[in-house]
């Protein structure tokens, strides 16, 4: 650094110069060690020197970080520092004298030399004999403390903190010991600046290195929101609640049968919202170990438990911003649903060993339970069902939405037939009759499974009942269970065969063997309504 004109300084100067490096210089190897073990208090701000920017008023810990005396004066250092919305400091290092923080809260903050150094930003000379406007100078004088010089610590800035060095004889500073004091001040505050930086890109390079794992994983899922269609009105009625949910904040909770399409459901409501720019992160809570769900949700500090060499970023904060879907909520333990209930309602949460953190993220949950049983059994809380239930979306099983059966099967025979290399033409009228006959008690998942088993047993351009092989053969505990339920499958398979075309020498009446008017008023009596066109 250079002041003033050449030769300002002398060789004494370089002694002092020689000394102060000495005792700053374990003040950033503290930091940088604090940082490199963890022990930073928060993401953004090394060994415990900063506060947390997403949160007001977080508390500043004291934390060893200089050793050593200055030989010219008798004089102790202190690096203070503290948020500006709590109006006082914390003491990160003090050498040479012991000063008493409990003793100084008894002093208005205003009236202390701290609050004149941040409000005009200009460093301060104490001469011991004009600090008589200082509230707290008899507490300084008497733990012998006579003249001091304070300066202030800017990062980006705003004020982060101050440098106060202070001696034992009054007059012990000059004006030019002052312009010393500022000049190391300001590469002080530049060196906390690059620390700070350096923690903010490392932060963010582990939240991008964690996102791209979990977007991995949804890439991996190949979900496929092409299957949401179907023309019958149990499931228009599903479309539509979508449509209308989506571009609100609120919270949704999707009930279903296994293989409904939950998840797609789920994906479907993220992408028609405003946050479709921003991460969709999925947590199965039935998958995850009751030991670990918490660190997965929450996230963890290094050294929280045993196995946790490195901080973890929970699936909440990596969705900020965005959504998260929690599957299979009924499965959360319930020691974990009372933090989840304080997400819901406060957006905020502590990982696990460290600090309180604030996220602005959509909550889309989906289960198979009835959790208004479960709540009633004691495995649920009914204040957390409650909170959840904000936007309830029933998904119909298949077995009501038989209508819906030949436009997916057809779906996904084109699907599987470009994806196998097969030339799949279409599905025979047989086959078609079996495929609506059947119960499905895996809904739409078991339907593509078996849909792409067949694709890959065809041994030409058209699925038959061999190559579904054995469904519908075995005993089905799904399957139409009354002569109305397999009439009514039966009518729908033939009708899909015709394209809906009801009269007609290749119209489903003359395929039944019946009467145009005597096929019309059976599926008014079976509740079979023809499906809307779709635009082209």
């Amino acid at each position: 650094m250079a002041i003033g004109k050449p030769g300002f300084f002398d060789e004494e100067d370089r002694d002092r110069f020689d000394q102060l490096g000495v005792q700053i210089a374990p003040v950033l190897e503290a930091v940088l060690d604090c940082r490199g073990t963890g022990r930073a208090d928060g993401d953004q701000q090394p060994g415990r020197l900063g506060h947390d920017h997403r949160r007001p008023a977080a508390p500043h810990d004291p934390t060893d970080l200089a050793r050593g005396h200055s030989p010219r004066h008798e004089r102790p250092r202190a690096l203070h520092t503290g948020p500006q919305e709590d109006l006082w400091f914390e003491l990160l290092s003090c050498d040479g004298v012991t000063v008493d923080l409990e003793a100084l809260r008894q002093f208005p903050f205003d009236y202390m030399a701290p609050a004149e150094l941040l409000a005009t930003g200009k460093p301060l000379l104490l001469t011991g004999h004009n600090q008589a406007r200082f509230a707290e100078h008899r507490s300084f004088e008497s733990i012998g403390v006579l003249s001091a010089m304070l300066c202030p610590l800017l990062v980006r800035g705003k004020p982060y903190g101050f440098l106060a060095i202070g001696s034992k004889r009054r007059n012990a500073f000059s004006e030019r010991d002052l312009a010393v004091a500022a000049q190391i001040s300001l590469h002080l505050s530049q060196a906390l600046a690059n620390l700070l930086a350096y923690e903010e890109i490392h932060r963010l390079k582990e939240q991008l290195e964690q996102e791209n794992i979990y977007l991995r994983e949804e890439r991996e899922a190949s979900l496929d929101l092409t299957t949401l269609i179907g023309d019958s009105p149990a499931f228009q009625k599903s479309l539509k609640a979508i449509e209308k949910v989506a571009s609100t904040d609120s919270t949704v909770l999707i009930t279903g049968e296994t293989g409904t399409g939950k998840e797609l459901v789920a994906q479907a409501i993220h992408r028609l919202s405003t946050r479709r720019d921003q991460p969709i992160i999925t947590v199965n809570c039935a998958a995850l170990p009751p030991t670990l769900i918490e660190s997965e949700l929450f996230g963890h500090e290094r050294g929280a438990f045993t196995g946790a060499t490195a901080r973890k970023l929970g699936r909440f904060e990596l969705a900020h911003g965005g959504t998260i879907f929690l599957d299979e909520i009924g499965e959360l333990p319930l020691k974990l649903q009372g933090k989840l209930l304080r997400v819901l309602e406060t957006q905020e949460f502590d990982r696990v060993g460290g600090k309180t953190i604030r996220v602005e993220v959509r909550v889309v949950a989906a289960t198979n339970a009835q959790l208004d049983q479960v709540v009633k059994q004691g495995a649920f809380r009914a204040d957390l069902f409650y909170r959840l239930n904000v936007f309830p979306l029933r998904l119909p099983p298949l077995r009501e939405r038989r209508e819906d059966i030949p436009l997916l099967a057809r779906h996904f025979a084109k699907k599987y037939s470009r994806r196998h290399r097969k030339s799949i033409l279409r599905i025979s009228a047989t086959t078609m009759r079996m495929l609506c006959g059947y119960g499905w008690p895996g809904n739409v998942r078991e339907l593509e499974h078996v849909i792409e088993r067949a694709v890959i047993l065809s041994q030409g351009p058209v699925l038959t009942t061999d190559d579904l092989d054995g469904l519908g053969r075995e005993e089905d505990r799904g399957a139409p269970r009354t002569m109305a339920e397999a009439e009514r499958a039966h009518i729908l398979a033939m009708l899909a065969q015709a394209n809906w075309v009801v009269a007609g020498k290749e119209g489903a009446a003359a395929q039944l063997g019946m009467k145009r008017s005597t096929l019309q008023h059976r599926m008014k009596k079976l509740g079979i309504h023809r499906p809307p066109r779709r635009s082209a």
